[in-house]
Parts: structure tokens; sequence; C-alpha cells
């Protein structure tokens, strides 16, 4: 079986209360509770252009609806986060990759991503880099 990516999409703003501080861990608890145990969110990251994550990939990263109250998949903007496919978990992809190229000139200019100590390669594959 081919690699593949899976992932979902939240408006952030719909699971914390005013004055509430982001907190990824808490969130992807949160989203679990809904994903498992056919899925499992292990990273995620605010995108601010879905077209350029859903491009970035050789096969396009299937959406999969982590709310059963409402319908993210339109989202064009929002905090992404990958999914391991449990039953194969082996051929999830789990990168978070983009082809925006003000992230990636961003990255580029950071001098300490990726740090000296890196492997160049490490967090790029062609003009990919990660959101």
């Amino acid at each position: 079986m081919n690699a593949q990516a899976y992932y979902t999409i939240i408006d952030g703003k719909d699971y914390t209360v005013e004055g509430e501080e982001w907190n990824w861990a808490k969130i992807m608890g949160v989203l679990n509770e809904t994903l498992m145990p056919q899925y499992e969110a292990v990273v995620g990251t605010f995108c601010p252009n879905i077209h350029h994550f859903l491009t970035a990939y050789e096969n396009l990263p299937i959406y999969i609806p982590a709310s059963t109250t409402k319908d993210y998949s339109t989202l064009q903007s929002g905090q992404i986060f990958m999914l391991v496919k449990q039953d194969d978990k082996e051929n999830s992809i789990v990168d978070i990759c983009t082809n925006d190229p003000d992230i990636i000139r961003e990255q580029l200019l950071d001098s300490s991503y990726p740090s000296d100590d890196d492997d160049d390669n490490a967090y790029w594959e062609e003009d990919w880099g990660p959101v």
C-alpha cells in the first residue's frame, strides 16, 4: 500500500473560550475523543492557506472530519492536524508540508531553522517544508 496523509482542520475559535490560551495537546485530546479508534491526531499547526498544504503532497491528503456538529471541510485556513490511521500506521504520513512560497522564504531566512547541527535535507523535500 502507498503512503497516505490524513488530516483534519478546525477553526480554533470553536475549541477555546474567550481568554483561554491555545493548547495543542488539549485540543488534540478533544479531537481524539471523536477520531479514535480509527484515527489519532499526532501533530498540528496553523495553516494560512489549505491549498498550499493539500498540493504539497504526491497523493492528495484525505480529510477526516473530527467534529460531529460542524463541517470544517471547506475552511481555507485554520488549525490542521495530521492523523495516523490506526489500522495502517506504517503508511500514514504525519509530516506537515507546504509549497507556500511565503512560508518557505521565511524558513530559509530564519538562520535557526534548520539549525546548523541538522542535516540540510531533514526538513526539505524539493521546495516543500513543514508549515
